[in-house]
């Protein structure tokens, strides 16, 4: 992609987009990087496009099925559809109706909690490691995108 600089590339639309990329946009865009939020903005507008999506109002009719598995993979990086959105228009009241989670799912119990400061981290933390044992080395095995899903924006 940089071998042509001048044409604005969407690494999205590849069929395997370039290795850390949604991570590394998705690092930058929960620390406020303008660059990420404007990559993050074009993602949600071709999004809408393909969905019909004319005004915020729409998103609701919008069901995550529909959406295509690399599309809902691809959200999963900022926490879902619901929790983008929210993201890329705070101002917007949105309500969202979450989905359950599967009984015993780890984000279904800590949806719920604040991730803004250290100390609600560190108590989330101590939560999670309860349910997968009580011990910090099970929080190994949770993926990035279970964390942020729950409603963490930066950890």
């Amino acid at each position: 992609m940089t071998e042509i600089p001048t044409h604005c590339w969407k690494p999205w639309k590849f069929r395997i987009t370039p290795k850390l990329w949604f991570e590394s946009v998705q690092d930058r865009f929960s620390r406020g990087d303008p660059i990420a939020e404007t990559i993050m903005r074009q993602y949600i507008e071709e999004i809408a496009t393909m969905h019909g999506v004319k005004q915020l109002a729409d998103w609701y009719n919008v069901e995550r099925h529909t959406l295509s598995p690399t599309t809902r993979y691809q959200m999963e990086f900022f926490g879902g559809l619901p929790a983008l959105l929210r993201q890329l228009y705070p101002s917007h009241t949105w309500k969202f109706d979450e989905p359950e989670q599967p009984k015993g799912s780890v984000s279904d119990n800590y949806r719920r909690y604040s991730f803004e400061d250290a100390k609600s981290r560190r108590n989330a933390l101590i939560r999670m490691s309860s349910s997968v044992g009580g011990l910090y080395a099970g929080l190994y095995g949770i993926q990035k995108h279970v964390i942020f899903s729950s409603g963490c924006t930066q950890f």
